[in-house]
């Protein structure tokens, strides 16, 4: 038998995870267990990777936590923005993407403009789908939800 956990899933306290559990309590009940840490992620870039780390602050973590080494070549940047509130983080969203969709805008200076079906907004929960969607209809972007209704329908 194994058990496989994530003890950077300690953000989910309030659902009752604690890395404590994989840490202490399962080798305590389990004292001849192997641990084999699975670090490469095949997903994100060196960049992505660098900013989680810093945002998770492992200071105090689990001995567990391992740092993970990126085997996607991705170098894209990442931007942090910090604004007051849902309705101005769905703002910013859409006006930042009337931007690289503009002809006038960065991108299109450096090459090419980006177009509608080369942009992906992810949201961890439906909850955060209504501002979004009235945002980008604010400013006329073209969007559909993938797996759910849009909130309005």
């Amino acid at each position: 038998a194994f058990v496989v956990g994530d003890p950077d899933q300690a953000i989910y306290g309030w659902r009752g995870a604690n890395p404590a559990n994989m840490e202490q309590a399962f080798e305590s009940d389990f004292p001849n267990c192997a641990t084999m840490y699975l670090r490469h992620n095949y997903r994100s870039g060196a960049g992505i990777l660098s900013v989680a780390e810093a945002v998770l602050g492992h200071e105090g973590q689990p001995r567990l936590h391992k740092t993970l080494i990126p085997k996607n070549v991705y170098t894209g940047r990442v931007r942090v923005v910090r604004l007051p509130n849902e309705k101005a983080e769905a703002s910013w969203v859409a006006r930042h993407i009337v931007d690289i969709t503009s002809p006038a805008s960065t991108a299109a200076r450096n090459g090419t403009p980006e177009t509608w079906d080369e942009i992906a907004v992810l949201y961890r929960s439906n909850m955060q789908a209504w501002k979004l969607e009235e945002a980008l209809r604010a400013v006329r972007v073209p969007f559909r939800v993938i797996g759910e209704k849009p909130f309005w329908s």
